[in-house]
C-alpha cells in the first residue's frame, strides 16, 4: 500500500535533479555577477565612485563597497587612511597598545586594542612611514552597520562575489578583492577580521601578500 505522504518513485527521482539544477542556476549568478559587473565597469571607466573621504566610524564602508558606491581608497578611520604618516596615526589614536617593528623591510605595525575588552581592534601597517593597510578585528566596536567583524564565509561570497585571490594557511584563509581594495580573513566559516588597501585592477595587480606585514593584526595563533 502506498502512503499518501510518499511520492511516486518516478516523481521522486526526477525532483532531486530538478532541485539541484535550480540551486545551481540560483547560486551561480550570485557568485559571478557581483565581481564581473564591478570589474567590467572599472575597466571601461564607467564606474562612478564617491571621491570624498568616508569616515568608517560614521558610515558603513562594507555596505558602500557592496553597493559599488565606493572603494577603499577614500576610507578613513578617525581621520586616518591610506598614505597617512605614522605621526598622523599617533596624533589621531594616541600611543599604540603594541608595536611590531620589521626594520629589515622598513615596516612597522601600530596595534590598538579595545579599551573595555582588551581585544585587538585595529592595526595600521606602515611601510616607509606611509599607511599601506588597515586591519580591523573583533574589538573594533567603533565600526558601524555591516562593517562589524561578525560575518560568515558564505555571507562573504553572497555579498562580494568570488575573490580575485584566495590564500589558505593551517589557521586562516584570506580573500582578496583587488578593485575594491578589500581583504577578508576568515577561520571556521567566521570572518575574524577585514582590512583595506589601495585598490588595483586585477589584470594589473602585482601583489605579494605575506603573513609577516600583518603579523599581530590577525588571529594567526589559533584564537
Amino acid at each position: 500500500m502506498t502512503s499518501a505522504h510518499v511520492l511516486p518513485q518516478g516523481f521522486k527521482m526526477g525532483l532531486v535533479p530538478f532541485l539541484l539544477l535550480l540551486l545551481a542556476i540560483a547560486c551561480q549568478p550570485i557568485q559571478e555577477r557581483h565581481d564581473r559587473a564591478f570589474v567590467d565597469k572599472l575597466r571601461a571607466g564607467n564606474l562612478t565612485l564617491r571621491s570624498e573621504p568616508i569616515e568608517l566610524t560614521s558610515e558603513d564602508g562594507l555596505a558602500l563597497i557592496d553597493a559599488h558606491q565606493a572603494n577603499a581608497s577614500v576610507f578613513k578611520v578617525k581621520g586616518v587612511g591610506l598614505q597617512s604618516s605614522m605621526e598622523e596615526v599617533v596624533t589621531a589614536w594616541g600611543n599604540p597598545d603594541k608595536i611590531d617593528p620589521f626594520p629589515e623591510v622598513d615596516t612597522i605595525n601600530l596595534i590598538y586594542n579595545n579599551k573595555q575588552t582588551n581585544e585587538t581592534a585595529v592595526t595600521f601597517n606602515i611601510v616607509r612611514n606611509s599607511v599601506q593597510r588597515v586591519v580591523f578585528r573583533e574589538g573594533a566596536d567603533f565600526l558601524v552597520g555591516k562593517s562589524r567583524v561578525n560575518m560568515s564565509k558564505d555571507n562573504i561570497i553572497t555579498r562580494f562575489g568570488k575573490p580575485d585571490k584566495e590564500e589558505m594557511t593551517t589557521l586562516m584563509s584570506m580573500y582578496y578583492y583587488y578593485p575594491e581594495g578589500l581583504e577578508l580573513y576568515h577561520r571556521r566559516q567566521i570572518v575574524r577580521g577585514w582590512g583595506f588597501v589601495q585598490p588595483q585592477s586585477p589584470r594589473e595587480v602585482v601583489y605579494n601578500v605575506t603573513a609577516r606585514p600583518i603579523k599581530g593584526s590577525l588571529p594567526m595563533n589559533g584564537d
